[in-house]
């Protein structure tokens, strides 16, 4: 009875150990996380000028969180809760969108040295859509403060937050 239990536990062990390979399913479907771009050290996020998109998405953590923020040029907001299926808009102030594009402008991406690979910890990718192309970065929560956009993720999750996402 013991070496039952023992081989029905190994697998399910198995599987909370390998933690936040995947975003939060939807209606039982994985969804996919968009690939990193592969950058060499030091590379500088796109200046945001003209027409812009910034995307912003977390998910993973032990509760399966899934939460979309989109930014564009004017400021305008879509917050997108994909566990409670709450969606929201709002609007950055002059200021805060003034700090948004210096963040931004400041930012530089360091790659990890290794992949990201730690259970139930929360996964940050960064989509940045200018007339230059389309730039996206994917950080977790323990490469984070050496990814050299702390302070970007910081803004973002604020922002997410005061304006009830």
């Amino acid at each position: 009875m013991h070496k039952i239990l023992g081989l029905l536990l190994i697998p399910f062990l198995l599987t909370l150990l390998t933690g936040c390979a995947a975003a939060a399913p939807q209606d039982g479907v994985p969804i996919p996380l968009p690939s990193p771009v592969q950058t060499g050290l030091g590379e500088h996020l796109p200046e945001l000028s003209g027409d812009w998109q910034l995307q912003f998405r977390q998910s993973g953590g032990y509760a399966g969180l899934s939460r979309t923020l989109e930014i564009s040029t004017t400021g305008a907001m879509n917050i997108d809760d994909g566990r409670s299926a709450q969606k929201k808009t709002a609007q950055l102030t002059p200021e805060k969108l003034a700090e948004l594009t210096r963040l931004v402008g400041y930012a530089t991406f360091k790659r990890p040295p290794q992949p990201p690979g730690c259970a139930d910890c929360f996964l940050y990718n960064l989509q940045l859509t200018t007339s230059a192309g389309v730039y996206l970065v994917q950080v977790d929560e323990v490469s984070l403060s050496d990814s050299g956009l702390q302070d970007l993720v910081d803004f973002l999750l604020t922002a997410m937050q005061e304006n009830g996402g």
